[in-house]
């Protein structure tokens, strides 16, 4: 007679789970009195990937093992990257706003260690972007409840676009968490034979909550990565695959486009009278924010160009942007962007956004662990066509 083998978690595994833990919550977790919630998230992040890292150099010390560090094909690009965040803190004129930045960027970096060594076992491939996908489908799901009136009394305070914010405060960091989780929500939908209608359920809950959010860049950004997905899958796997997945492709479009039609005319599912095409078609026009927009970046490249080499340090944009805005303004050439005039902490571009905070120096680094993910990408879709290839791909 056989006895279950009883399961005894390992170091390890409680390490795996709290990496599960973190990647899931994160999202989801808030303050319900705060203006924004991305601080709360911030905190909660950094403190748990303190605890999660010490945790990992104690299993490391431990099993006296660090295979990552041969399988690691970003290590050297995101070393370097990682120094010259900390180098420019010599020449900040705010430690207090780098530090706070430096915990972010450090809270990306250890993600994405700990991923990596999490996932030499092969179930955690999937767990850990199951983990995501999910927390956006909860997250969406919150959101389409705001649209329909269905709300916490706690919100008052609290305003948005469509007053849709779900747990992330602004409808602008919904999207563009809603955005990424699609992509995911399509690597399930067609890599897993299993489950198929879950996939769909949140697909369509995930593009629902989306296009309620009103955010034409989130929009922009999803529809531009779909084009260079589908594209990259056409060169490297042929029409092939979209002849074995004609049925589920078919069916995708339909319940898509049956979702944008529904938001975007008059009807006893669109409460709010939402217009969706109207919403698109104004950020052809650069309307609004669109053009608010153009005028960070138009002084995002002032900043750079009184130091395009080494930057200003990190997380100190919004220190330098009033009064680079102030000079670009007074020109009498940009007196079209005065009624334009704003406070931003951010650059609304990461590639900019970077350049201004470390130059030309950081900027080249950032780019090389681009250009490497890329072509490791590449050469996993030439010589691949198991799972991981399309989450490399996603």
């Amino acid at each position: 007679m056989h006895m279950h083998q009883r399961f005894v978690p390992s170091l390890p595994f409680f390490l795996r789970v709290g990496l599960f833990e973190l990647l899931f919550l994160t999202p989801l977790i808030f303050y319900g009195w705060a203006t924004t919630f991305s601080m709360t998230k911030e905190t909660f992040a950094e403190i748990t990937s303190i605890g999660l890292f010490l945790f990992w150099i104690f299993i490391l010390n431990k099993e006296k093992s660090y295979p990552f560090l041969k399988s690691s094909f970003f290590l050297i690009p995101i070393i370097l990257f990682a120094f010259v965040l900390l180098l420019s803190t010599i020449w900040s004129n705010s430690l207090y706003a780098s530090f706070l930045r430096l915990g972010v960027w450090g809270c990306f970096l250890l993600a994405y260690f700990l991923s990596l060594w999490v996932t030499e076992e092969e179930k955690w491939l999937s767990l850990l972007p199951m983990a995501l996908l999910i927390s956006g489908f909860l997250a969406a799901g919150y959101g389409i409840l705001q649209f329909y009136e269905i709300e916490l009394p706690i919100w008052k305070k609290v305003a948005g676009r469509m007053r849709l914010f779900s747990t992330f405060g602004n409808p602008n960091y919904l999207a563009g968490y809603l955005a990424a989780s699609l992509h995911l929500g399509l690597l399930f939908f067609f890599t897993k034979k299993r489950w198929k209608f879950l996939w769909l359920v949140i697909i369509a809950t995930l593009y629902t909550s989306l296009l309620l959010t009103h955010t034409r860049g989130a929009w922009a950004a999803f529809l531009l990565s779909s084009i260079f997905v589908l594209i990259l899958i056409l060169i490297y796997k042929g029409k092939k695959f979209f002849r074995t997945n004609k049925t589920p492709i078919f069916t995708l479009t339909a319940i898509i486009l049956i979702i944008t039609v529904i938001f975007s005319f008059p009807n006893p599912l669109n409460l709010k009278k939402a217009a969706v095409i109207e919403r698109g078609v104004s950020a052809v026009e650069f309307r609004n924010s669109a053009s608010q927009r153009i005028l960070i970046w138009k002084v995002a490249f002032e900043l750079i160009k009184e130091k395009p080499f080494l930057g200003w340090g990190i997380g100190t944009f919004g220190i330098h942007y009033p009064l680079a805005q102030g000079a670009l303004l007074s020109r009498k050439e940009n007196k079209e962007f005065i009624p334009k005039a704003n406070r931003s902490i951010y650059a609304h571009n990461d590639y900019l956004q970077i350049w201004v905070e470390t130059g030309i120096l950081g900027l080249s680094l950032f780019l090389w662990i681009i250009v490497s993910f890329y072509k490791k990408t590449l050469s996993i879709l030439k010589n691949n066509s198991s799972y991981v290839e399309y989450l490399y791909l996603y």
